[in-house]
């Protein structure tokens, strides 16, 4: 490999490692995938329980009108990360966007909580501490590159 171009070695590591971009795992990606791991092992029976005790039970009625109106009003999924209410606007894991907003990590003087702590608790249904959000912040940059063979 010393003697291709530095585009050509990039492809033939890309080819070699099977196509595919590997990142020394970090902590914050080991902690982070110990609580999504934790989660779904508290999870589990419960929706294990829910289809074997409610499998057939019917969730609604669909109209036409509700179809053509692209699904509008139909309760055809069972989601525990967001919810969009109507009336109340959108939900993280339970909580309304303002209850999200004072309790998550903000910037430095910022009001708003970071994109990366919503990420987190969407992921994990924990509010992350300040550490854990500069930690996943800078394994995202980290990731940010697009190999170069991507872009030729």
């Amino acid at each position: 490999l010393s003697r291709l171009s530095s585009s050509t070695a990039s492809r033939a590591a890309w080819v070699v490692g099977g196509g595919r971009r590997t990142f020394a795992q970090s902590a914050i990606v080991s902690t982070l995938q110990n609580k999504i791991q934790a989660l779904a092992e508290k999870k589990t029976p419960q929706f294990t329980k829910l289809r074997k005790d409610h499998a057939n039970a019917p969730i609604g009625e669909v109209t036409v009108g509700m179809c053509i109106g692209g699904a509008r009003g139909v309760k055809c999924l069972l989601s525990e990360t967001s919810l969009l209410d109507p009336m109340e606007g959108i939900r993280y894991r339970g909580r309304t966007l303002e209850e999200c907003m004072e309790q998550l990590p903000k910037a430095v003087g910022g009001n708003v909580g970071l994109p990366e702590a919503s990420l987190w608790l969407l992921l994990t249904d924990e509010i992350p501490t300040d550490a854990e959000v500069k930690a996943l912040n800078e394994e995202l940059h980290k990731r940010s590159t697009i190999p170069q063979h991507v872009l030729q």
